[in-house]
Parts: structure tokens; sequence; C-alpha cells
């Protein structure tokens, strides 16, 4: 398991077979969320001396990151951000529209994380249960 996981929940298990009606809460409430947040301004354009971007680079490694997210239990979400916010995917625990939305993912706009903040902080605020 990777080292930026908050906390292992290996120890959730299934009290009945099948699952109860309660299961999708206890998931909720153990298993954690991320919000993945990926820089696609005009810099991210550039290649690093090989036949790859820096965009490229973050790509691959973000699609390590969801399947060790998903893994491990976590809800992912993803954010696109330039200037303003260039794309965004709400937390889910279904790695198909994080993935779709990562790998066409485009290098342009300037650089302001403000948008991007805001953003996330309003995704995770319901999450953590503290307002």
């Amino acid at each position: 398991m990777s080292d930026w996981i908050r906390r292992p929940f290996a120890g959730i298990g299934l009290t009945q077979c099948p699952p109860g009606r309660h299961l999708r809460k206890l998931q909720e409430r153990y298993g954690g969320s991320v919000l993945l947040c990926i820089d696609v301004s005009g810099s991210m354009a550039c290649a690093d001396g090989g036949a790859r971007t820096r965009l490229q680079h973050a790509v691959a490694g973000a699609e390590r990151f969801v399947a060790e997210a998903l893994a491990a239990h976590y809800a992912i979400g993803l954010v696109l951000w330039h200037h303003q916010v260039a794309g965004f995917v709400p937390l889910t625990r279904d790695p198909a529209p994080v993935l779709t939305a990562l790998r066409s993912a485009v290098a342009a706009g300037g650089n302001d994380v403000t948008h991007t903040l805001r953003l996330g902080m309003r995704e995770l605020r319901d999450r953590t249960g503290t307002g």
C-alpha cells in the first residue's frame, strides 16, 4: 500500500451475509475522501527532455493514484485547473469518470489555484462531518 493513504481500512468487515442495510453508511463513515487536483496550465505542455510532457507524466501518476485510492476504499474526485477550474469530477467510487477526465486533459491557460481551493473546500466540507 502506498504511504499517502491516511489509514488502512482493512478492518472493516461484513457482519451479515448478504450485507445489511447499513453497510453503505459504514463505508461512507470509515472510508476516506480525496480530491485530486492536477495543474493543466500552459507550462504543463513542456516536454521533460524526452517524448512526454509534464501533463502526460501527471496523468500517468494520477491514474496510479486513482487505483490506489479506490483499492483503499476512498471516494475520489478530480479538479483540473489553470487560471480557473478546467474540469471537475465530484467525489465518486467509480473510476470511469475520473479516468476519462484525466485522459482528456489539455494543457493551456495561466495559473491561479484560488478557484480550485474554493471548490475543494465545498466538495470536502460535508464529507468530514465537522462542517
